[in-house]
């Protein structure tokens, strides 16, 4: 949920590793902050939410139907009455979709090499792959 309203976890490895030693210890001691520049618009409820489902030890900690119960996951258990017009909207504009797609593939048709059509590769400048390819003429001639 921390990811989910800020866009980073709570706790980050500052040395671009999976986990590091100052990580661990952070998790172990349940220090993280809510940096105001990423963090005003979120309320203090669900602020509050979080540092409970943070909390270090497992038996402080609030279960399924607690969160759930929260205040602030409360505010959204009723949805207004706003009608989604979305199936309404996409069928009036199936007819352009089809025109689209139609386009779509036969630009594709010109983008397409023919599977029949001969490609010359010529040699390659490169002397790694050359002293490679040196290498492997020499060991089939053994």
């Amino acid at each position: 949920m921390y990811i989910l309203l800020c866009g980073y976890p709570p706790f980050y490895s500052k040395h671009s590793l999976p986990i590091s030693p100052g990580m661990k210890t952070k998790i172990r001691a349940g220090e993280y902050r809510f940096p105001e520049a990423d963090w005003c618009m979120v309320s203090d409820e669900a602020k509050n939410l979080i540092q409970a489902m943070l909390t270090v030890e497992p038996e402080k900690r609030p279960n399924i139907e607690t969160i759930l119960k929260s205040s602030w996951l409360s505010e959204f258990t009723t949805h207004s009455n706003t009608p989604l017009n979305t199936s309404r909207i996409l069928m009036e504009e199936l007819e352009q979709w089809n025109d689209i797609e139609a386009a779509i593939c036969e630009t594709n048709k010109y983008n397409r090499m023919p599977s029949d059509e001969k490609i010359n590769i010529s040699t390659s400048d490169n002397g790694i792959l050359q002293r490679r390819q040196e290498r492997q003429n020499n060991n089939n001639k053994k």
